[in-house]
């Protein structure tokens, strides 16, 4: 039922005008050139240093395998993914209580959340990361921490998976996370289960890590973490302060250069730069040549930014980021407020029927703080970002909070699994939220939309408990006013 509706709902924004784009794997920074990644996605994918492989092999055996109709390809994955978030947010409500008909509505009301419905008509990573962060809840739903065999080997592979999609499950973060629930179900999973599922992670991180330091000298899962470092820290710093920072030998060059900028504003890069030799992806300076990007409004060169040449720069911005940082706290410090108040916006979709759904008004967000967005690549991406809903907000953030003190009071009236739930939930949103403003200005929104499609389902589960807590309540005060004498009912009401 909550896939039929979806469906339909789907079908209807396509008869509406509402059109798939695929334009990410154009212009997406963390993909690889299009026509390499779907001539050979495996090598392709694998020699992609800036962010784990999962994504850019997904995309690429996508598109490999739907030659000549990579749209159509592309539009079947992120309906398939959209299609499952409606689903499992349908069975966790089921599993936790719900009726058949309260479950479907909250299926198919966190399948057209706006972040959603909007994300299943463009090709990005946001929509599996809340596949599997819903993957996940389910297990919990049902089963709590203490799982079985089968059980936590699913949360071991799911966890891995988000790992290897997305830079912000650190492979540190994610272990602990496993090894958390292993040892929660020390006593239901076999012992061997135990050791298998704490070492895949281990061992795919481990992968990576030598792949890395192999191709590009970088013992790391990604290669770039230290330029998103420096946009984070230096965009509050007047730009004159960052030049006579460099001019004083204090930052390098690199650090006072408009961040993620293309090559070719790095000269020292260049010089001495040899890529001979190298895999494809890391020999082609551009992802794409005159691709149009809508948030521009223009057709650009879209940089390469696994090409070769970067590396030594993405090096020496993350030590001129620290520098920055240690030098001007109070800019770092509005940098954060700035990060955090871009949590409740979204970017700008355009003028179609799903986006005049997903946003509201159109607001100057990071003026107030004083971010230099005009020096960024894609700056009008930034700078007209909008706000979400605040209506949807409220309930959002709201009742993921009450959930989650619900789980530190350890309420009777609240079974494990749901306790589990929110503590699982509360955990998430806190773990992105945090990760996200302390080291990034400008993709929170993007981070906020994989924890979105969670946050809602828990919301909502949680409101249909105590609207269902609060029936029984009544139901009882009924039925004990029924069965009392009117003579006890008398004296009951007379007493003081």
């Amino acid at each position: 039922m909550p896939l039929a509706l979806w469906s339909t709902g789907y079908i209807l924004a396509l008869a509406a005008g509402q059109r798939f784009s695929d334009e990410f794997s154009r212009t997406g920074w963390q993909m690889a050139p299009p026509d390499l990644l779907t001539q050979d996605p495996i090598r392709t994918a694998l020699a992609v240093h800036t962010q784990p492989p999962l994504w850019n092999l997904l995309v690429g055996s996508v598109g490999w395998a739907s030659a000549g109709n990579e749209q159509v390809g592309y539009s079947l994955l992120m309906f398939a993914f959209g299609s499952l978030i409606a689903v499992l947010a349908t069975k966790i409500a089921l599993t936790t209580g719900c009726g058949p008909l309260a479950a479907v509505t909250i299926g198919v009301a966190v399948g057209m959340w706006p972040t959603t419905f909007w994300n299943s008509f463009a090709l990005n990573y946001e929509l599996p990361v809340a596949v599997g962060l819903l993957t996940v809840a389910s297990i919990i739903a049902s089963h709590g921490y203490r799982l079985r065999t089968r059980h936590l080997t699913y949360v071991s592979l799911i966890m891995t998976a988000l790992m290897l999609t997305r830079s912000i499950f650190h492979p540190l973060v994610v272990v602990a996370v496993v090894v958390g629930f292993a040892f929660a179900s020390r006593r239901t999973a076999h012992r061997v289960a135990l050791i298998c599922a704490i070492a895949l992670p281990c061992a795919f991180a481990g992968a990576i890590v030598v792949k890395n330091y192999v191709l590009v000298d970088v013992p790391s899962t990604t290669s770039w973490s230290g330029m998103n470092l420096l946009r984070g820290t230096a965009t509050p710093v007047p730009r004159d302060d960052l030049e006579q920072m460099a001019r004083r030998g204090e930052i390098s060059p690199i650090g006072a250069t408009p961040p993620f900028s293309e090559i070719g504003s790095y000269p020292d890069a260049l010089n001495g730069c040899r890529t001979h030799g190298l895999p494809a992806v890391l020999q082609r300076r551009f992802t794409s040549r005159g691709s149009y990007v809508p948030f521009i409004g223009a057709r650009v060169d879209v940089p390469n930014y696994n090409y070769a040449c970067y590396v030594d720069v993405y090096q020496q911005a993350g030590k001129d980021a620290l520098q920055i940082a240690r030098r001007r706290p109070r800019e770092m410090l509005r940098g954060r407020v700035a990060a955090a108040r871009a949590w409740f916006t979204t970017y700008p979709p355009a003028d179609t029927p799903v986006g005049r759904w997903s946003t509201l008004a159109r607001i100057p967000d990071f003026d107030t703080f004083r971010i230099r967005t005009e020096e960024w690549s894609g700056a009008p991406y930034y700078r007209s970002l909008v706000n979400e809903p605040l209506s949807l907000l409220v309930i959002l953030c709201g009742a993921t909070s009450i959930g989650f003190l619900i789980v530190a009071a350890r309420r009777r009236d609240v079974s494990r699994e749901l306790r589990d739930l929110a503590f699982f939930t509360g955990g998430a949103y806190i773990f992105i939220f945090a990760v996200g403003i302390a080291f990034e200005i400008g993709e929170q929104a993007r981070f906020r939309m994989s924890i979105d499609q969670l946050s809602a389902t828990t919301a909502l589960v949680f409101i249909a408990a105590a609207a269902r807590s609060a029936k029984q309540r009544r139901s009882v005060r009924a039925k004990v006013r029924a069965t009392t004498p009117p003579s006890l009912a008398r004296i009951d009401h007379a007493r003081p």
